[in-house]
């Protein structure tokens, strides 16, 4: 099987996934790119924008537009640091908290779905081979994506 074959496959698959998951959270007050934001927030909260820019490999231009959009529609706090007052920490709203579990569920639902009729030995040979691919990107010294998210870690 050629490269191009496999990396469609990706796509296709990254496609699909996506897809359901709107459908399974129709109705969310986020955007997509708002979604891994605030769930990096609900893990560490009190985390400053550089830091999350840093976590998601976004610019920080992105995150003040996106933490500027969410605090005006009621999913943000940023209050100012105590030894710092030019610093702004961010927390997530009680409303946050519960649309982020809400999401939680539905991503948890198309990973059933996904992952249905896999066998655990399977399962841990996909993680394998995904794992090699990650670290094929990421030693090319150009590409930089650090520990996953909080919201990636493995759960038994």
């Amino acid at each position: 099987m050629h490269n191009h074959a496999l990396g469609g496959r990706i796509i296709q698959l990254n496609v699909l996934r996506r897809n359901l998951f709107r459908k399974k959270s129709a109705g969310c007050a986020l955007y997509d790119g708002q979604r891994p934001m605030m769930e990096t927030i609900v893990c560490h909260p009190g985390c400053t924008q550089q830091e999350l820019a840093s976590m998601l490999c976004i610019t920080p231009a992105s995150v003040a537009l996106s933490t500027k959009r969410l605090q005006k529609a009621g999913f943000l706090e940023k209050r100012r640091d105590a030894d710092n007052q030019r610093c702004n920490r961010l927390y997530a709203t009680e409303a946050a908290k519960a649309l982020v579990q809400e999401q939680r569920r539905a991503f948890d639902e198309v990973d059933a779905v996904t992952f249905a009729g896999l066998s655990e030995q399977d399962r841990e040979t996909l993680r394998r081979l995904l794992d090699h691919m990650i670290q094929n990107l990421s030693s090319d010294g150009d590409v930089e994506f650090p520990a996953p998210p909080c919201f990636w870690k493995e759960t038994d």
